[in-house]
């Protein structure tokens, strides 16, 4: 991301309701101030399931962006008198109460004096319970695959608001189907980093 009219540092500090990059349907406002977001009614083997989370979204403290906070996370069983399944679902959101999950969105500004947005996504938990807990050495595996197909797709809506935004263009969630997205990931379907962005080295965080 190069120079625009506006600067990137302006978009990172832009109000929480002026990101476009889920769609409508995918997200709204909690009473607690947060937002509720769902993925929509996805096929997870012989599971339907319904993944919802609760994020919240503060302001940083050096006023260079914001970070984004998965509170809560749960599976919700379509099938919920199938026994088997609703065994399985318990057991995945067992492990899915031990997740902490923060999306830093942050503007650095480089040597030749341009502005960059960076994305971290940082991951742990503890894992004693549940499905996760069984994964053993996999986790890793199991949850670099995931952030392998979420941060591309994420990235690529986040590029397009920010280069609508700094030239003033009309802005929207166009193709920013989180259910889509979602069963692509689930498929196996692994996303390619948009034009212009970078992969730096993993950075070790305190949650």
């Amino acid at each position: 991301m190069g120079k625009n009219e506006r600067s990137a540092l302006e978009y990172v500090r832009l109000p929480v309701s002026e990101y476009n990059v889920l769609d409508d349907g995918a997200i709204r406002a909690s009473d607690d101030g947060g937002f509720d977001v769902s993925a929509g009614t996805q096929t997870l083997l012989f599971l339907k399931v319904e993944p919802r989370g609760r994020v919240r979204v503060d302001a940083r403290a050096d006023g260079r962006g914001c970070t984004q906070r998965l509170v809560a996370a749960e599976m919700v069983n379509m099938n919920p008198g199938d026994l088997k399944s609703q065994a399985i679902v318990n057991a995945l959101n067992a492990s899915l109460k031990d997740v902490r999950l923060a999306n830093d969105v942050t503007c650095e500004r480089c040597a030749d004096g341009t502005e960059r947005i960076k994305v971290q996504i940082t991951i742990a938990g503890d894992f004693t319970e549940g499905i996760f807990a069984r994964a053993g050495g996999r986790l890793n595996t199991i949850l670099g695959w995931s952030l392998g197909a979420v941060l591309p797709w994420f990235l690529t809506q986040l590029a397009r608001d920010y280069e609508r935004w700094a030239k003033g263009e009309p802005r929207s969630a166009k193709n920013a189907s989180l259910a889509e997205v979602a069963s692509k990931i689930i498929a196996g379907s692994r996303g390619k980093l948009p034009p212009g962005v970078d992969e730096v080295e993993c950075e070790d965080v305190e949650l």
